[in-house]
């Protein structure tokens, strides 16, 4: 029979010693033996990552008091199912357990998590301030450039950081106050030239104040200088300019622009010079050019004279010399610093006169004129009429021009070889004097008459046709009777009488010649003396040369129409070929050249012997328009070598005109002209032509 017994603790230690030890040890060993969810509860360990990129832990069946360790980190003690808030994780993946012990030596779960990549960016704006923007990082956060403060941030981005001299800085992303927990670092870089497109410019004003301009700065103008490297940083804001900064000495200063009130940030530089007090020089020459010299330091600067002058530069000098151009009279000159010489910047005032020139003209009794400047420079150029040639002068004085017609004329003197500044002037006036020596003369023309005069001799005379249609009758005068009808004349024909001392037009007995012409109206100076050859045209040399004379036409209402043209040709030179007589308008770019297209070309045949020659006008192209220059242009086909004609010149300007009143005229020069060469003038040589015209009848 078994006796059932029933053991309690006080039973048991009422027992001896060595069976209280036995009994437990009994008891344990039975415990081994009990299933596996009466020793133990089974555990999960959950980690979530917050916005903020810090950790919650989680232990499901979570014992009162346990532990953890991420990594390889410190064994930290939770109480209760959870732990929230864990940060200072760098971006990537862990592993955290759980452990029922203090010495995290019973793991009772496991799982990881991961903290997603950081980026930090930093960019440079265009003012030189940065912004940085952090990339998953938490919406709170902090920063710090170089070893600077650390700066709290809320959101993704932070702007506007400026205070930064040119160069690298580190800055560097932290998920605590205090700057610890790194999340993400970079490097920015402030270039230099701080701002590429800025530029600040200075100008020194006439009163030595100075301005301050600065172009493409910050985007509100709110900047910053200092004048020299020990000078005030002084804010200038809302503009882009400061004026009337004084105080400054003598010399060259540096100024310096800035984007931040501790004159940190430069953006841009520049420099400003205070000058000596400027003086201004002028010396008037005795050639009355001027000279301009400034005193005060500056080598580089402008000046204008008059208010409408040009600003000209002087560069690398204190002195600009030889200033031509000047009438008499006043001037005022200034210098100023700057390009522009913009009106109250000048810097200096003078003033100068060049003397009064007074320019005389006085006729010869051979009808020549001599010119005196007084006052005037040594060496200067003359113009007599607006269509004259500029001629050079040297001295005081020119003598004896020759050439020029009956009539008044005017006269400038100039200081330049282009006669664009003018100096002086004055007139002259040629008048035709009462012959002293027989002369003939051709009064009450018509179409089929005239009336010779003779003047100056009162003796027998007589006369003969001498040019136009052949007659060799000699027609004797008597003494006392001073004129001679002539009739069965040819209507628009040219007509030369001689008249001759005595009876039988005997040729050493020779008077004078007259030469006129059966139409209504024309000009020519084929009665003056011929002296020597105007001008040659055909082929010289291999180049084609040309000769042109201009004529202007008379007043009446309607025009003209030309008629014929009679040349004084001197001997031809080698073998030329046929001859072309054109009628050419004036250029309209150069009235004092023939245009280069003729509106009419004459008939006539070559002048193979030396004398008068008619070329004669047919059609409706030879009307000619009233008070118009035109030109007489007389050419012939190139050939190879020397083969050309030659017309008689001469010196004198004047004409005969046919009636005397109807107001035609001749150049008082010709032109010619030798292959691509320009048009130049035969000088005082006239060619001898006559221009013969009728009322208009096409």
């Amino acid at each position: 029979m078994h006796i059932r017994r029933t053991l309690s603790l006080s039973s048991l230690t009422s027992r001896p010693a060595w069976r209280l030890g036995a009994l437990l040890t009994l008891l344990v060993a039975a415990l081994a033996f009990l299933p596996a969810t009466a020793q133990a509860q089974s555990h999960s360990l959950t980690a979530t990552v917050n916005s903020d990129r810090s950790v919650d832990l989680t232990l499901s069946n979570a014992p009162g008091n346990w532990y953890f360790r991420i990594g390889s980190g410190s064994c930290t003690a939770v109480t209760g199912s959870s732990v929230n808030g864990i940060s200072g994780y760098k971006a990537g993946t862990y592993s955290v357990k759980a452990y029922s012990d203090s010495n995290c030596g019973s793991q009772i779960a496991a799982t990881t998590f991961t903290i997603p990549s950081v980026s930090l960016t930093a960019t440079v704006n265009s003012d030189r301030s940065v912004d940085l923007t952090l990339t998953n990082g938490p919406s709170n956060w902090y920063f710090r450039i170089d070893s600077g403060s650390c700066t709290a941030v809320s959101g993704s981005t932070v702007s506007g950081i400026s205070g930064y001299k040119a160069g690298y800085h580190e800055v560097a992303a932290f998920a605590n106050a205090g700057c610890t927990g790194v999340l993400a670092d970079t490097w920015f870089n402030i270039p230099n030239p701080p701002q590429s497109n800025a530029s600040l410019t200075t100008r020194v004003n006439t009163d030595r104040s100075v301005n301050l301009t600065l172009t493409n700065g910050p985007s509100n103008n709110n900047w910053w200088f200092r004048i020299n490297w020990w000078g005030t940083c002084t804010a200038v804001t809302g503009s882009d300019t400061v004026s009337n900064i004084q105080g400054y000495r003598t010399g060259t200063h540096s100024v310096t622009a800035y984007s931040d009130s501790g004159c940190y940030t430069e953006i841009a530089s520049s420099s400003f010079t205070i000058p000596h007090p400027a003086v201004l020089f002028t010396t008037v020459n005795n050639d009355r050019s001027v000279d301009i010299r400034l005193s005060g330091g500056l080598t580089n600067w402008w000046f204008k004279i008059g208010w409408w002058g040009d600003c000209t530069q002087v560069s690398n000098s204190t002195t600009v010399s030889n200033i031509r151009g000047y009438q008499s009279g006043w001037y005022i000159v200034a210098a100023y610093q700057a390009a522009g010489c913009a009106k109250g910047t000048h810097i200096a005032l003078k003033s100068f006169t060049i003397p009064t020139a007074t320019l005389t003209a006085t006729v010869n009794s051979d009808r020549s004129v001599d010119l005196n400047l007084s006052n005037g420079p040594s060496n200067w150029w003359f113009r007599i009429n607006w269509w004259g040639s500029c001629t050079a002068a040297s001295g005081n004085t020119v003598s004896n021009i020759a050439g020029y017609k009956d009539g008044d004329h005017a006269v400038a003197a100039y200081s330049d070889s282009g006669c664009n500044y003018h100096v002086a002037a004055t007139t002259f006036t040629l008048t035709t004097p009462a012959p002293t020596t027989p002369s003939l003369t051709a009064t009450n023309i018509t179409g089929t008459g005239a009336t010779l005069n003779m003047t100056g001799y009162t003796s027998a005379w007589s006369y003969k046709r001498t040019a136009g249609p052949a007659d060799t009758t000699c027609s004797d005068i008597s003494s006392g009777t001073t004129t001679a009808t002539l009739s069965s004349l040819t209507a628009d024909t040219l007509y030369g009488y001689t008249s001759y001392s005595g009876s039988g037009c005997t040729t050493a007995n020779k008077l004078y010649t007259v030469h006129f012409s059966t139409t209504d109206y024309g000009v020519g100076n084929l009665d003056e003396a011929a002296s020597g050859v105007s001008c040659s045209f055909g082929a010289n040399g291999g180049y084609s040369s040309l000769c042109a004379v201009a004529f202007t036409t008379g007043a009446q209402s309607g025009g003209y129409t030309l008629v014929s043209i009679t040349g004084d040709f001197a001997a031809k030179t080698g073998s030329p070929g046929n001859i072309t007589v054109a009628i050419h308008a004036a250029d309209s770019n150069n009235s004092s050249n023939p245009a280069s297209s003729a509106t009419v070309t004459l008939s006539g045949s070559n002048p193979d012997t030396a004398g008068l020659h008619t070329y004669t006008c047919s059609g409706a192209s030879c009307a000619l328009s009233a008070n118009t220059t035109y030109f007489v242009v007389l050419s012939m086909p190139g050939t190879a070598g020397f083969n050309t004609y030659n017309l008689r010149a001469t010196t004198s300007g004047s004409e005969t005109a046919h009636p005397a009143t109807n107001g035609w005229s001749i150049a008082d020069s010709g032109r010619n002209k030798s292959g691509s060469n320009a048009w130049g003038s035969t000088g005082s040589y006239v060619p001898m032509l006559h221009i013969a015209a009728d009322d208009v009848i096409f």
